[in-house]
């Protein structure tokens, strides 16, 4: 059986033939974040994540990806699952 890390590489080589280079993708991704996080600089930081930024920053790397061409069908299904963890620990104390 492949390790974790052989198979990780295959799928990113097989998802890079269908989907194109990571890049435009994570550009869009870190800006859409920064804009949610407010960060005025990349070196500075100026909010602790909580978990409703984690299920929206999610959903912000699908809108990404469906938003830059890169459509297949568990993209909005994703989203939607991404508003209702938002939802779920928006009052969650641990």
């Amino acid at each position: 059986m492949p390790l974790p890390s052989e198979r990780a590489t295959k799928e990113v080589q097989d998802r890079q033939g269908t989907r194109g280079h990571p890049g435009p993708i994570y550009v869009w991704v870190a800006e859409a974040w920064n804009h949610w996080l407010s960060i005025p600089g990349a070196d500075e930081v100026n909010r602790i994540i909580n978990p409703t930024d984690v299920a929206m920053m999610m959903a912000l790397l699908k809108m990404g990806r469906e938003l830059m061409g890169k459509r297949n069908e568990e993209n909005p299904t994703d989203i939607c699952g991404f508003m209702d963890v938002y939802e779920m620990v928006r009052d969650y104390e641990p």
